[in-house]
């Protein structure tokens, strides 16, 4: 399996969150109405666009499909808060 992995990125595999998996799920769902003619044709004059305006805005969704990477709970708990307060302090400070 390991090398059915290593081809194959959006597999997953044990460790996967879904945020991944479904990132992986998206890129290649506009992957593939990019690289089909037919398809792209299809989706461009169901939304009344031209084909090449589209294509962009397919492109530009592949960037982050299912937004931002989500904070995880574990890191959120062991940030040093008075610190983060010291800096923006000192940021502040030195906008002034």
């Amino acid at each position: 399996m390991e090398h059915l992995y290593a081809k194959q990125v959006g597999c997953g595999h044990a460790d996967t969150t879904k945020w991944e998996f479904m990132t992986n799920v998206r890129r290649d769902t506009f992957a593939s109405h990019v690289g089909h003619f037919s398809r792209l044709s299809y989706f461009s004059g169901a939304e009344n666009k031209s084909s090449a305006r589209s294509r962009i805005s397919y492109l530009e969704k592949m960037i982050q499909p299912c937004g931002p990477v989500p904070v995880k709970q574990a890191e959120e708990d062991t940030e040093d808060v008075p610190a983060q307060i010291t800096l923006i302090n000192t940021n502040i400070k030195k906008a002034e």
